[in-house]
């Protein structure tokens, strides 16, 4: 579904080897919920969703990080492809249309707190490519991952976020995982009143509380 992040080199001071509770479930229940929140491909989004498909997620989150849900409720949850396409060019896509919710870490989060910059909207939310945009474009630079074309503009996006903690965790990098799930997930709150104030579908509302699990989850250990 065009993303799957991998490192190709990695600083070795960043790697830290030490155990972390069921990594794998975790990184397998991210990466999971990374690709849903892509603009869908009829083949691989039927696959996502599959019965089998959100079974697996379901076991995975309990597994890594003992969220429960419930795997009935989000099958039947879950769009048909062309509902999901419409969903997510119309609402998730970044936009300027009134109804538009793009999952854009950005967007939710001042601008900028760099107190030499005196540009006029330093200060506000709503817009683009702010500071968690380059944090995001500096650690993977570190990283050695090539960010795919279609997030240039958006690097802070949520299944960019996602994918690249799940890479934290499948290079047992556990440190810099907690400090990345910490700073990069503060903002479901914000994007879930957001969401909440459009017509939203309920997949997307139930995946949303699903990161707000995790990220409460991880932040309390």
């Amino acid at each position: 579904m065009r993303m799957k992040l991998t490192i190709n080199g990695v600083n070795g001071s960043m790697i830290m080897m030490a155990g972390f509770e069921n990594s794998t479930a975790k990184s397998n229940a991210l990466n999971h919920l990374s690709l849903l929140w892509l603009r869908p491909q009829k083949d691989e989004w039927d696959e996502l969703v599959s019965h089998a498909s959100i079974n697996e997620l379901v076991d995975q989150l309990k597994l890594g990080f003992g969220i429960d849900v419930d795997a009935q409720e989000l099958l039947d949850l879950a769009p048909a492809f062309d509902e999901a396409y419409t969903f997510n060019t119309q609402v998730l896509s970044m936009n300027f249309a009134k109804k538009s919710a793009a999952p854009i870490e950005s967007i939710y989060k001042i601008w900028t707190i760099d107190p030499n910059c005196n540009l006029q909207n330093a200060r506000q939310k709503g817009f683009v490519m702010g500071d968690p945009a380059y944090h995001m474009k500096d650690l993977m630079k570190s990283l050695e991952i090539s960010l795919p074309e279609d997030f240039i503009e958006m690097p802070d996006h949520l299944s960019v976020i996602l994918s690249l903690a799940s890479v934290f965790l499948e290079a047992g990098n556990f440190e810099a995982y907690k400090t990345f799930v910490t700073d990069h997930l503060d903002w479901m709150e914000d994007y879930q009143k957001r969401l909440e104030n459009l017509d939203t579908h309920g997949f997307y509302l139930a995946l949303l509380a699903i990161v707000q699990n995790i990220y409460k989850s991880e932040i309390a250990r």
